[in-house]
């Protein structure tokens, strides 16, 4: 599994609307300070490909939409072999 590209909006530090392309790139880096979002962005992958963010424990994904935002979603671009998929996740708050 490769990724080509990832939108995440809500999700983690992510709480605007960003894209990471990844079109063309043999090898890539994630660096940044502590915070940036280095960890969010593969927690993101993770929650497009299996429904859950395991480094948040259990199968919550709540605790990954952000502060403030009523739902996350997340998509993911990748490619197997010469075929490109696409996987789209949303979570929402649910009312306490």
């Amino acid at each position: 599994m490769r990724p080509v590209r990832v939108e995440v909006e809500g999700f983690s530090a992510y709480r605007e609307l960003v894209e990471v392309d990844f079109e063309g790139v043999d090898f890539f880096s994630l660096a940044g300070p502590t915070g940036s979002g280095k960890s969010s962005l593969i927690d993101a992958m993770i929650f497009a490909l299996y429904g859950r963010v395991p480094r948040l424990g259990g199968n919550a994904v709540a605790p990954a939409i952000s502060a403030g935002a009523d739902r996350a979603r997340v998509r993911l671009d990748f490619e197997v072999g010469a075929t490109v998929y696409t996987a789209v996740r949303l979570a929402a708050r649910t009312p306490s």
